[in-house]
């Protein structure tokens, strides 16, 4: 078949004449919400949106971590690149290319596939995963968080619209992608990216034959731009700057110069840090994959290039030059650079926009109807610390020792991949089937124990936790015993420690010659509240542990949380370190405060407000006029709060129920509930029942004034009123 008549036939399908399955809207509203990377995956080729979301990750890290140093955007835009030869032409249809819009080239896939995903545009990225308390739950999901689309390379016009896709000449492909997200504490700083690539051409041919596709290449390109939003805001206009990044390539995984080793990892960082705000790096990692007429895995070579955005020549480093045309590209993904340090920009004097590429070679051909597998990694992680007495000699070494954690992360997602494939030899050897089924399976990471099911009581100023003790029967699948070794009690920042997000409140483990040996008897529920029992039930649960804090702020509209993990006694001899459930998995967020209807040195106390007079902003409000918060307290559990000026026009009314507040009409409460609770995961907000939060606005959506206000508090169990006063001051 030749060329011309190849194009002639896309056209046609791209016009809908020759079109294989329905299309389905264009998604960007996707993004992975389960560890700490939040990366937006599209169904178009695309991953990331170009920072044109606002509130939404593009590659966020940590997305979950309370300190804004630590909330690092690494990449405006990635794509996926797939090459080959058609006829003796060289191809690439790219996700992207530059990061600029459609007009421009790149954008070549379109959103296309299975019927059930394109009858209904608003699924066309379907969601599975395998934690119980997600709304996406299911028993076939692989990660803890999957998504699932597919996309062609097939229009040569937009679909829908008449703009033409500029320099794109379809190979007549299709990508089924799986993105795979998990929340264990070391497995949450990557996201795996699983494309099956058919060659669907024989679709296009009106005499269903199809063409050969030779000499195949796979890779991610991405637009990596890493800063910090509480930094440099790139929302406001003037702030951002896209030219202070460096990229590099790390060749190897700088434990064992063994064949195999050789991973040449894309990565990109800020040049100077941000004064601590952007210390984190991105990289692009290949981590495996499958051909019909490749024999050897191990043959896939992984290949990197970087290069500074629209820069056809570099005099400075002039093997780094931007690819500029389908040839150019294809020969990119196949080769690696000099790395010495004439040939390659290690110093901040170089930052630049910076382009990265990684992708993987010998795939061989693909015939009408076959399918290859191509398997990357997108990790992030913070940078490693080097002490100025180590600073190697070579900007290679430098790079290196710089990117330890994000190699460390990323050894981990090839580990997932791997499976019960230990040799990486593509074949299910004698020994390597651990669940007997005689199938190859991927994506097997150990486990930590499951975090315990946590139920919280609040009280004024404190809180008591109990816990199931369910963990420590917990079998790892891949050791094939229960290694349970202890719990661990984290709250929010309370010590507000410079460098945490967190804080460990204890730690108690098991008496097994494992440090540090605390054992369980100090919070065994029998201990902790003096009972002749082993357990407590609550609404049908046995809890077997429980811990009491105390001295905890009362009145923090975002809240403070409690978490209870479960770790595992690892296995030092294999080099598997001690691993533990993620603290996010049963966080409990707490509002302390008086109990509904509760004495107070034996008399009933009226209701009141603090803080009072409010000043200004109290400690825990932000700038907004909806960021104001004051609390009424040692209110009845059912009650009427009508609060008025001194001239007695009503300026609100708040309903508090102390069995179903959840504090929701405030905004920072809100915020904070929209946070914790998400498709991927959950959180309980447990109010102390005798409090209620108001946040200064009246019931016309005014910001209140400065004066002196009244409000009465109408008892609906026994009809009772009871009036009292407060000041705001601003």
């Amino acid at each position: 078949m030749n060329l011309q008549r190849l194009l002639v036939l896309c056209a046609l399908a791209a016009s809908g004449f020759l079109s294989p399955c329905l299309r389905a809207a264009d998604d960007y509203n996707h993004y992975t919400s389960v560890g700490q990377i939040g990366m937006t995956v599209t169904n178009f080729g695309l991953i990331g949106h170009g920072y044109n979301i606002e509130g939404q990750p593009s590659c966020l890290y940590k997305q979950y971590s309370e300190l804004d140093f630590e909330q690092v955007e690494h990449f405006s835009y990635g794509g996926i690149w797939v090459g080959g030869i058609v006829e003796g032409v060289h191809r690439v249809s790219t996700g992207c290319v530059d990061g600029s819009p459609s007009s421009r080239p790149g954008w070549e896939w379109n959103n296309a596939g299975q019927e059930e995903i394109a009858t209904n545009p608003a699924y066309s990225i379907i969601e599975r995963s395998g934690l119980r308390s997600s709304s996406h739950y299911d028993t076939t999901a692989i990660s803890h968080q999957d998504f699932y689309t597919s996309y062609t390379d097939t229009a040569t016009v937009v679909p829908g619209e008449t703009t033409e896709i500029l320099n794109h000449t379809p190979m007549g492909l299709k990508v089924d992608l799986t993105s795979l997200a998990w929340n264990y504490s070391y497995a949450e700083g990557f996201v795996i990216l699983d494309a099956t690539i058919t060659n669907i051409s024989q679709q296009y041919d009106p005499d269903s034959v199809g063409w050969t596709i030779d000499s195949v290449r796979v890779g991610y390109w991405l637009d990596e731009s890493v800063g910090n939003f509480n930094y440099t805001d790139y929302y406001t206009p003037g702030e951002w700057d896209w030219r202070d990044n460096l990229a590099g390539i790390v060749r190897t995984d700088g434990n064992t110069t063994a064949e195999g080793d050789t991973i040449n990892m894309g990565i990109g960082y800020d040049a100077d840090g941000d004064l601590g705000y952007a210390e984190s790096m991105v990289g692009c990692r290949f981590i495996g994959g499958s051909a019909p007429h490749l024999s050897d895995p191990t043959a896939l070579v992984p290949n990197s290039r970087v290069w500074v955005w629209t820069s056809t020549y570099n005099s400075d480093f002039p093997d780094l030059i931007m690819p500029a045309n389908d040839e150019e590209r294809f020969f990119a993904m196949a080769t690696t650079p000099s790395l010495d340090d004439a040939a390659f920009p290690y110093g901040e004097v170089d930052a630049q926009s910076w382009m990265v590429l990684t992708a993987a070679d010998n795939f061989g051909r693909l015939e009408p109807g076959e399918s290859l597998n191509a398997v990357f990694a997108i990790g992030c992680a913070e940078w490693e610390f080097i002490s100025p007495s180590d600073v190697p000699n070579t900007g290679e070494e430098y790079l290196q020792m710089l990117a330890h954690n994000l190699v460390v992360s990323t050894n981990w997602a090839r580990i997932a991949w791997d499976g019960e494939d230990k040799n990486r030899n593509g074949v299910l050897d004698p020994g390597e089937d651990q669940d007997g089924d005689d199938i190859l399976d991927r994506y097997l990471l150990p486990m930590p124990p499951p975090s315990p099911k946590l139920h919280v009581e609040v009280g004024n100023h404190e809180a008591t936790l109990y816990w199931t003790r369910a963990p420590e029967d917990f079998v790892d699948p891949i050791l094939g015993w229960a290694d349970f070794e202890g719990y661990r009690i984290y709250s929010s920042n309370i010590t507000e420690a410079e460098g945490d997000d967190n804080t460990l409140l204890a730690q108690f483990d098991l008496e097994n010659d494992i440090w540090p040996n605390l054992g369980l008897e100090e919070i065994k529920v029998r201990h902790v509240l003096g009972i002749d029992a082993d357990s407590v039930l609550v609404d049908g649960v046995y809890y077997h542990y429980a811990f009491h804090l105390t001295n905890l702020p009362n009145g923090r509209p975002n809240g403070n949380w409690l978490a209870v993990s479960a770790y595992d006694q690892g296995m030092p001899e294999n080099e598997l370190p001690s691993l533990e459930s993620n603290v996010r998995e049963n966080w409990v967020f707490i509002y302390p405060g008086n109990l509904p209807d509760t004495a107070v040195d034996g008399q009933d106390p009226k209701p009141g407000v603090y803080p009072n007079p409010y000043r200004g902003n109290a400690n825990w409000d932000g700038s907004g006029p909806y960021d104001r918060v004051i609390w009424f307290t040692h209110l009845p559990a059912r009650c009427t709060i009508s609060i008025f000026t001194l001239a007695g026009d009503l300026v609100d009314v708040l309903e508090h129920d102390a069995a179903t507040y959840q504090g929701q009409d405030v905004l920072q409460i809100r915020e904070a509930y929209d946070t914790a609770n998400t498709d991927s995961q959950s959180a309980d907000f447990v109010f102390s029942g005798g409090e209620h939060a108001w946040d200064l606005v009246t019931r016309d959506d005014q910001a209140i004034a400065t004066g002196l206000y009244l409000f009465a508090v109408e008892d609906k169990a026994t009809g009772e009123v009871e009036i009292g006063k407060f000041a705001v001051i601003k």
